[in-house]
């Protein structure tokens, strides 16, 4: 396999544990500190996964895949709650959202890339998850389960 298959791999399957972690922390700790911190913690580890090499940088890539992805099923199940007649739809439709504005800004990366450089590009997507980690404190708190059960 080409190292670019196991970069991607790794990534993935990273992120599929991140996914199942993050979901069982949101029970502990809150979703909208997972949310927050998966974007404020995936910038570091991002931006030394890029000057990273070897091995390690596979492990960084790994762990970044984790934090990254460790907020896409507490994501899901905020909008469920919040729409609860509508749980399917209203998942796809965060989804579907999600994935559409992402495609609207590959461009934009592209064109960065393409004049810049990739390492440039890569930066700038990695610097702007700290801003969005901070907008999302900025959110009102939609409580976690195990918080209403211990309130009773």
């Amino acid at each position: 396999m080409h190292r670019s298959g196991i970069a991607i791999s790794t990534f993935l399957v990273s992120g599929s544990i991140g996914g199942l972690i993050g979901g069982y922390l949101s029970d502990k700790i809150g979703r909208k500190i997972i949310i927050a911190g998966s974007s404020i913690f995936a910038c570091p580890l991002l931006l030394w996964f890029l000057h990273a090499d070897g091995n390690f940088s596979m492990i960084l890539l790994g762990l970044s895949g984790m934090v990254i992805f460790g907020a896409s099923a507490v994501n899901i199940l905020i909008v469920q709650r919040l729409c609860p007649d509508m749980a399917s739809s209203i998942a796809g439709i965060s989804m579907g959202l999600v994935w559409g504005s992402a495609g609207l800004m590959l461009p934009v990366v592209g064109y960065i890339a393409d004049h810049h450089n990739m390492w440039t590009s890569l930066r700038i997507v990695a610097l702007t998850l700290p801003l969005a980690g901070m907008l999302v404190l900025m959110l009102p708190d939609i409580d976690s389960p195990a918080k209403h059960l211990s309130k009773e």
